[in-house]
Formats: structure tokens, sequence, C-alpha cells
């Protein structure tokens, strides 16, 4: 099945987002096709464009001849309307299954019969823990409520703890946490990847190994997110 997935992704979002990072892997494990849309550029989403209210809608729409099935993330930064929920909605009823990714707290709860829209157009709605299920009373019967809740790795950031002051060796301790923060961690939760990264490397044209420093720069388009600085070899003398 080809499975769009709509939302918020990691480094930004907090719990929620890796929550919803989980999912995508779960369906992933699955044998779905998979692909993720976020309207921030810098998340690890495949795709990337406003998804504020109208714009939402129209992204979902264009979508939806390309994918057989959607998870939309609903959170506060979508920026739901009553008016534009109806949109929002009507063109989740394009696509064969639709799965609502609840954030909790559940937000737009103020806003009356604005949930009670987008819940009509789903198959299932997942939520974070049994609090916010038994909140949404407003649910059609006969669409599935599951309780998908948070797990120890959405709770780390995968980077490891600084040491105290008062533990033994602090200078190893710190310079041990600089190279493993430095190379990265294997097996980290999604989303926790690291914003700084140095790899070395050894060149066969001069003695010696390079470090090179990728950092994350905002820039126009996604493909300007990276940039590479690299130290100049010191010619032989």
């Amino acid at each position: 099945m080809r499975v769009l997935l709509v939302g918020t992704l990691p480094p930004r979002g907090g719990l929620d987002a890796r929550r919803f990072a989980r999912e995508a892997a779960r369906r992933s494990t699955l044998g779905d096709s998979v692909e993720t849309f976020s309207a921030d550029p810098l998340s690890i989403s495949h795709r990337s464009a406003p998804l504020r209210g109208r714009h939402l809608a129209r992204q979902l729409r264009a979508l939806s001849r390309e994918f057989d099935a959607v998870e939309l993330r609903v959170e506060a930064d979508l920026g739901l309307t009553a008016r534009s929920a109806d949109s929002v909605a009507s063109a989740l009823r394009r696509y064969q299954h639709v799965t609502l990714f609840m954030d909790s707290p559940i937000p737009f709860t103020s806003e009356t019969g604005l949930l009670s829209k987008l819940w009509s157009a789903a198959d299932s709605v997942m939520f974070a823990n049994d609090a916010d299920l038994r909140s949404a009373d407003s649910i059609p019967a006969g669409t599935d409520k599951v309780v998908m809740a948070s797990e120890g790795s959405d709770l780390e950031m995968g980077l490891p703890p600084w040491p105290g002051p008062g533990e033994p060796s602090l200078h190893a301790a710190v310079l041990g946490v600089v190279r493993r923060r430095a190379r990265g961690q294997e097996n980290r939760p999604p989303g926790a990847s690291m914003l700084v990264t140095a790899t070395e490397r050894v060149y066969p044209s001069f003695k010696g190994s390079s470090i090179w420093l990728v950092k994350r720069v905002i820039g126009k388009s996604r493909g300007a997110v990276t940039k590479i600085l690299r130290p100049t070899p010191r010619k032989a003398a």
C-alpha cells in the first residue's frame, strides 16, 4: 500500500513528532511504501511545503492520486479553522484509508465542531493515551480508536549525558562524549540525528588526516541545508 504521512517530524516537534516518526517506521516495517510530508524544510521528510489551513487541503488533493492511504498528524501548527477543516475533510475523503494521528493534549478542542469534521473523514484515530481517547466522545461509530503510547525511545534524544563535576577522570569522560557526539551513535531513535557531525578521512595526496565538519544551515531551498567546511591541507615542505 502507498502511504503518505503528513505532519511535523523530528528534529522539531517534540515528543509527538518522535511518536509520528515511529509510526512511519512501523508502516514501513509492515511492507507499505511510505512517504513523509512536513511543513518544516529541515525535518526528516521526503517532501516539504506549507501546510497551514487551506494549504493543507490543497496539498492533500494534489497527492491523492499518488497514494492509497494517508495519515495526518493533527497538531496545533496546522492552524485549522472551522472553514479550513471542511476543506481538509473533503480532501481526506479522496483517499481509500484515512488515519488521524492526534497530538497530546488534543489540539483545537476549543473550536466547536472542528475535530468532528476531521473525525468524520477517518477510518481510524490514534491517540497518545487513554485519557485523550476518553475525551473524544464525538468520534463516529465504526471508526477505529487506537492508543499509541510513547515509548522510552521517544523520550530519549540519543545523546550521551555530560559527566558531573565530581566524577573521576572528568577530562577523559568529556573527551569520550565529544567523540561519540561527533561521529554519532548507532541505533539512535528516528529524528535524533546530529546537527553537527564530524568524520575523519585520510587523503592519499598528502600525509595526515582531515576533519570535515557538516553543519545544517537554513537556505532558500531544501537542497541548501548542508554546508561542508574542511581545513586546507598544508603543503609538503
